[in-house]
């Protein structure tokens, strides 16, 4: 008697050489060997394994840009890129923001976000507040301040883009 290396049930061999007591078990253990040659065919051997940005756990991968391991990973380092962003961009603006504004000012760039908001609300159009001078430009740097701020349309705003002296107006 001896017990079969694919389920663990005792059978008498038809051979000295048997190792598998019937057909069912030998066709588990083809398709389980065509699962892992299919496995290498994909490409999954192909790339090493990596290390999880978000929850650091190893994983397999047949896409040599995959960076999380799981849906759940990816929505969470999806939420941390866009904090990152968020703070950049806040950064950006406490740095160009001089500190000889004065509360007037601060009141009067405020009230340009909320005429924005309102012009969205009322119009169904969506409206930026737009730096004249760009923050963070190639030629030249402008300031937060209420004199370098305009209120335009996003369509308006996405085709300026961060330039300086372009014509919006075409």
């Amino acid at each position: 008697m001896r017990s079969c290396r694919e389920c663990g049930n005792k059978f008498e061999p038809k051979t000295h050489s048997s190792r598998i007591c019937s057909d069912r078990c030998r066709k588990d253990i083809k398709n389980r060997l065509n699962l892992k040659l299919n496995h290498v065919l994909r490409g999954y051997a192909g790339y090493p394994d990596k290390k999880c940005v978000v929850c650091i756990l190893i994983f397999k991968s047949n896409n040599s840009n995959q960076k999380t391991c799981s849906k759940d990973c990816k929505y969470r380092h999806e939420l941390l890129r866009k904090n990152i962003t968020q703070n950049a961009r806040s950064k950006r603006f406490k740095l160009r923001t001089p500190k000889w504004l004065t509360k007037s000012d601060k009141i009067e760039i405020r009230w340009a976000y909320q005429i924005a908001k309102e012009r969205t609300r009322d119009t169904g159009i969506q409206w930026h507040v737009d730096h004249i001078i760009p923050l963070k430009g190639k030629i030249v740097s402008g300031l937060h301040v209420p004199s370098n701020l305009q209120i335009i349309t996003a369509k308006e705003n996405f085709k300026k883009r961060n330039k300086f002296g372009v014509s919006i107006c075409a």
